[in-house]
C-alpha cells in the first residue's frame, strides 16, 4: 500500500515519525477495494493494527456532520516510530 501512496501520505508519515500528532479522519468501515484506492484509508488501517494510537479525540466538532469521527493520531511508542523511520524514510 505505500508503495502506491501518495505524496500527502509520505508527508504525514514524517510528521509522525518526528512525534507530531494529526488530525485524521477514521470511517467507521472500510473496504479492502477502498483501502487500495484511497489514501486516507491508511490511517485506518494503522490505527485498528496498532501502529497509530488516538491521542485525544477532537472536541468542538458538530454532532450532525458526517466528519464527528475525527481523531488526533500519534506514534504510540519510540519502537513503532524506528520501525516506520526505517522502512520508510531508509
Amino acid at each position: 500500500m505505500l508503495d502506491q501512496a501518495g505524496e500527502d501520505v509520505y508527508t504525514d508519515l514524517k510528521r509522525f515519525t518526528d512525534g507530531e500528532s494529526i488530525e485524521k479522519y477514521i470511517s467507521d468501515g472500510t473496504t479492502i477495494k477502498s483501502l487500495l484506492s484511497n489514501d486516507d484509508e491508511i490511517w485506518q488501517l494503522f490505527l485498528y493494527s496498532g501502529y497509530l494510537t488516538k491521542a485525544k479525540e477532537q472536541i468542538e466538532i458538530d454532532e450532525t456532520s458526517e466528519y464527528t469521527n475525527i481523531y488526533n493520531l500519534k506514534i504510540p511508542n519510540k519502537e513503532i516510530r524506528k520501525y516506520f523511520w526505517e522502512y520508510v524514510f531508509k
